[in-house]
């Protein structure tokens, strides 16, 4: 359309040129011609003439004069026509010469058409070409492409897209074959998973016809897989509860209607078709499509029967004791606050709390071997006389509980009159060796409201402790009134209170001086570290109102580390504790027997005066004579240990002991500190002066100092000069006083 878009135009001017050339022609003809213009001879002429100009497309020309009028061709109304008039010069009459063309539009309609069917040949033979060409490029590899899928489909699963084609398509089939080799392999490793996988994995289908099952699933439930297809589930997994036997609806189809995992655990069994249990846990979880439509459900059967027993036998070694097969001590303070928490208006019960004695004997002569086999054989004796329901427990050591319920006083008391005769009179024998062993047994009533359980045990505690203390192998019946545990209560209450100093930080040091007698301007400071204890209320407590407490409930270790740190720390930042110009100093630390027996307080001192750049040259350390020589071989290692880093040593109390004198040579001290109760009344008794002076004469001799203790006046200090005594502590001197902890931080 774009190319006849002008065609008119064209034409119009080329058909009025055309018009002009054949009138000019006509004319000149008319002009050159000498025959008669009316005759025939003329016409056919004229007609011949103008035949001849066909080269200018025109259809017709009409000839006209007077009368005489033809035409060279049949003339259509729709003819364009050109008109000329012609004169003729001999007559002078005109001539009119039309010529007529094609209607333009039918020419333009022609063209067009020409057009159209050359433009549609020429798509023709372009498509026939392309259809070749798209052919060979596209359908060809379509249809091979298609070919190989259906052959896919079908189940040869080794067919591959040709990759070898550089197009589109080869890129097409590798990225196909790709996809396929990947979903082979995640369906090689999901089989090899199932496969591996321990548990019994089943696969069903909505209506719960089995559609896989794995090889842990073919042995637990003794069927093959090909066997198990297409049978319903509930066939092969028939569950029950452990120990009431009632069945178990298969989880399977909960998940199917509510279309989320169930899981079964608990006491849970599978029954075999050989009626075999076996313990186990089952899921069932439903598989939902991308439209999360249900295709089915995946159940995993565990088999726990291991994991069960092991936690049957994991329970039962948690509550029994590995000895001697009876009740430990948490079971049996469970059982107690059961009881307590049950008891009904009126109900009695009874808890006895039983101790061995000289039991240590035997496992210091026989060993450990011997101990524990003694242990043995008593809970089975202990046993024979319990009643239904009365439970026997190992409390821990050589410690014994029985909790007698629903019994009164007077029936418990029997019952551990009859225990303690029977381990009375029992003889243990141990190759060539037999002892014999007592109990002491302790009985606390339990009433209804006695719901404090560490109460109840602590007052049994108390009870035996009464009647060891009464002299061993005899029962005491616990009775608040005793004046034995007032002081035992005082002891625990002290326990607690100790303990929560220790977490709270509310010990408190004091220092007091050990001046030098001999030397009165010696230039050094010596302090003993002396320790106090401060309560919630701020009052200050003396050692002698918790040292026992901590002693009997072996707590010394930790306040002796306590001490330690402190004073290392308080040597290192207190201005109190520090000396100027040529002045030396000591400072003096009480260890008590526990650190002394303990192997790792020579680790712990090493690393505290690392750890607050402490000069151990300056520490001195005093332990009591008869801490040191009861744990001799452990005193006597600990002191040459602590020598050889600098420290010093000093023999507490010296005096006190029977042997003082002989056990002195194997302890390397640097100072004796004699005992103040010599020298508080060696002014007036003449005794104790000899003693001050005996030790003082020993002392110079194998070149250790010493020290007086308890100075209370001047008399006393003058006589301690004379006697040639070195140096001298107490109040008369110098009061204790407290370091200040107000501004220290244990920033190190």
């Amino acid at each position: 359309f774009l190319f006849l878009h002008s065609k008119p135009e064209e034409i119009q001017v080329k058909n009025s040129g055309n018009a002009g050339n054949i009138y000019h022609f006509i004319e000149t003809f008319l002009r050159d011609n000498h025959l008669e213009l009316s005759s025939d001879e003329f016409q056919k002429e004229f007609i011949r003439k103008v035949h001849s100009l066909k080269e200018y497309e025109f259809q017709a020309v009409r000839f006209r004069k007077g009368e005489v009028h033809f035409t060279t061709a049949d003339i259509k109304p729709d003819y364009m026509v050109y008109s000329y008039v012609f004169t003729e010069p001999s007559t002078e009459k005109n001539i009119t010469i039309e010529i007529y063309f094609q209607n333009i539009d039918r020419v333009v309609s022609a063209q067009r058409k020409n057009v159209i069917l050359s433009i549609g040949l020429i798509v023709i033979v372009f498509g026939m070409i392309l259809q070749k060409i798209l052919q060979r490029i596209i359908t060809v590899p379509i249809w091979k492409m298609l070919d190989d899928a259906i052959l896919f489909i079908e189940g040869n699963k080794s067919i591959r897209f040709d990759e070898t084609r550089n197009d589109e398509f080869g890129f097409l089939a590798r990225f196909i074959n790709e996809i396929i080799e990947s979903i082979f392999k995640e369906k090689e490793r999901n089989y090899v998973t199932l496969q591996s996988i321990t548990d019994a994995v089943i696969s069903v289908n909505t209506e719960g016809a089995i559609q896989y099952l794995n090889p842990a699933g073919e042995k637990l439930f003794g069927i093959s897989n090909l066997k198990a297809e297409g049978v319903h589930v509930d066939e092969i997994l028939s569950l029950i509860e452990e120990n009431t036997l009632e069945v178990i609806p298969n989880p399977f189809h909960d998940s199917i209607l509510t279309r989320t995992p169930q899981r079964i655990s608990g006491h849970t069994a599978l029954v075999r078709e050989n009626g075999k249990k076996i313990s186990v846990e089952v899921s069932s979880a439903p598989m939902k499509s991308m439209n999360d439509t249900i295709l089915g459900a995946v159940i995993i059967i565990q088999d726990v029967s291991k994991t069960r027993k092991l936690t049957q036998q994991l329970s039962y070694q948690a509550s029994h004791d590995s000895l001697t097969g009876l009740y430990n001590r948490r079971k049996f303070e469970e059982k107690l606050t059961q009881i307590v928490q049950d008891m009904d208006p009126g109900q009695i019960h009874n808890l006895l709390y039983m101790d061995l004695d000289q039991f240590k004997i035997v496992n210091d002569t026989c060993g450990h071997m011997a101990g524990d086999e003694l242990l043995r054989q008593l809970a089975g004796l202990m046993n024979t006389n319990l009643r239904k329901g009365d439970t026997l427990a190992r409390l821990g050591g050589d410690e014994f509980g029985l909790l007698l319920e629903n019994c009164s006083l007077k029936d418990a008391v029997e019952i551990a009159e009859k225990i303690r005769i029977q381990v009375k009179e029992y003889r243990f024998n141990w190759h060539d060796k037999s002892f014999e062993i007592g109990s002491s047994t302790g009985i606390v009533t339990i009433l209804p409201g006695d719901k404090n359980i560490s109460r109840v045990m602590s007052a049994a505690d108390l009870a035996c402790y009464a009647a060891k203390e009464g002299g061993r192998n005899r029962v005491h019946v616990y009775e608040t009134t005793d004046e034995i545990f007032a002081k035992k209560h005082g002891e625990m209450h002290w326990a607690t209170v100790i303990a929560e100093a220790l977490k709270k930080d509310r010990f408190v040091l004091y220092r007091q001086a050990i001046l030098p007698i001999q030397q009165r301007h010696e230039d050094l400071m010596h302090w003993e570290i002396l320790l106090r204890l401060k309560d919630e209320s701020g009052k200050i407590f003396s050692p002698d109102a918790f040292l026992s407490a901590a002693e009997r409930y072996s707590l010394m270790e930790e306040i002796d580390k306590w001490v330690i740190k402190n004073v290392f720390l308080s040597m290192l930042e207190l201005e109190c504790c520090k000396v100027s110009g040529s002045t030396k100093r000591i400072i003096a630390i009480n260890l008590s027997g526990a650190s002394l027996c303990n192997k790792n307080i020579y680790d712990y001192i090493v690393n505290m005066a690392q750890r607050y750049e402490t000069n151990l040259n300056e520490v001195c350390f005093e332990v009591t004579e008869t801490v040191a020589i009861t744990n001799l071989t452990f005193a006597s290692q600990l002191i040459n240990d602590l020598k050889k880093l600098g420290c010093k040593f000093a023999l507490d109390d010296f005096g006190s002991g029977l042997s003082s004198f002989g056990y002195l040579k194997n302890l390397p001290v640097d100072y004796l500190k004699i005992d103040g109760s010599f020298v508080k009344d060696m002014s007036t008794d003449p005794i104790d002066q000899a003693m001050v002076e005996a030790i003082g004469r020993i002392g110079h001799f194998m070149n250790i100092k010493t020290i007086a203790e308890w100075v209370s006046d001047e008399k006393t200090l003058n006589m301690l000069e004379n006697t040639g005594i070195d140096y001298a502590q107490g109040n008369f001197l110098d009061d204790p006083k407290p370091l200040d902890f107000e501004n220290i931080s244990d920033s190190k």
